[in-house]
């Protein structure tokens, strides 16, 4: 006998493809030609979804659904190669909530639990398809931004998240709470070639901004943040004259 064993498709009786595992026997007669052949197959659609649902449970976050770390690695190494052969833009923001902890101290880990998933729906809906949105753990999340202007772009999307997240969250059982956020980011390639180069500048940043009174973004170069939030404060001085008709 000859053995194979392969996976291929059978259309069911709703017309719907389903994964199959073919085993299959081919038995020749005393000459050597094919006499017959055996097959069994097993429907392994269970199986092929319980592996999706594995990977995905690798790659994702269970509380709030978003990339983990692993799969930042993944994302991230697609997202720097593609930013090197085009000379694209991209910032890593990695951003951190004030006074998390005492959330959890008040109110108990459960609300703890619901405040992140609140803040992973608001990242969701400030940025953009293109940006990668992952939580690293604990109230740590990270974004890789693609951005055509940098750091100007950077700095926005940072003051954007900030104000986004610094809104009152609604917990169950008729209770609020306010918590802030602070941003680090880490420009490439001036601040890293690499995504671990990348975290541990904008680490170092983020580090800066709690240390200068929370609720703020730092660039991990001091020059380029001073730069930058004086053109974001003129931006915002500029647009309230407009609107004041004061120019």
């Amino acid at each position: 006998t000859k053995h194979q064993t392969y996976e291929s498709t059978v259309k069911g009786a709703g017309g719907h493809d389903h994964p199959v595992l073919f085993s299959k026997d081919v038995f020749f007669d005393e000459r050597g030609e094919v006499a017959g052949i055996v097959g069994v197959f097993s429907d392994i659609t269970a199986i092929k979804e319980s592996q999706r649902r594995l990977e995905y449970q690798a790659h994702h976050d269970s509380l709030t659904g978003l990339p983990n770390r692993l799969m930042l690695g993944v994302l991230a190494e697609h997202v720097l190669e593609l930013a090197r052969r085009e000379g694209a833009g991209l910032a890593l923001l990695l951003l951190d909530l004030d006074r998390f902890k005492d959330i959890n101290d008040s109110h108990g880990h459960a609300a703890g639990d619901e405040l992140l998933v609140q803040v992973a729906a608001r990242l969701r809906s400030r940025l953009r398809g293109a940006d990668t949105i992952c939580r690293l753990g604990g109230d740590e999340f990270t974004v890789l931004l693609e951005v055509t202007r940098l750091p100007a772009d950077a700095a926005r999307v940072s003051q954007e998240i900030i104000q986004a997240l610094s809104e009152p969250y609604a917990l169950s059982c008729n209770r609020e709470a306010v918590v802030g956020a602070s941003v680090g980011i880490a420009i490439f390639p001036e601040h890293g070639n690499t995504l671990d180069e990348l975290l541990q500048h904008a680490d170092a940043a983020l580090y800066r901004a709690k240390a200068q009174g929370r609720a703020n973004f730092v660039f991990f170069t001091d020059d380029l943040t001073r730069a930058v939030q004086a053109r974001v404060d003129l931006e915002a001085r500029l647009r309230r004259a407009i609107s004041g008709n004061e120019l």
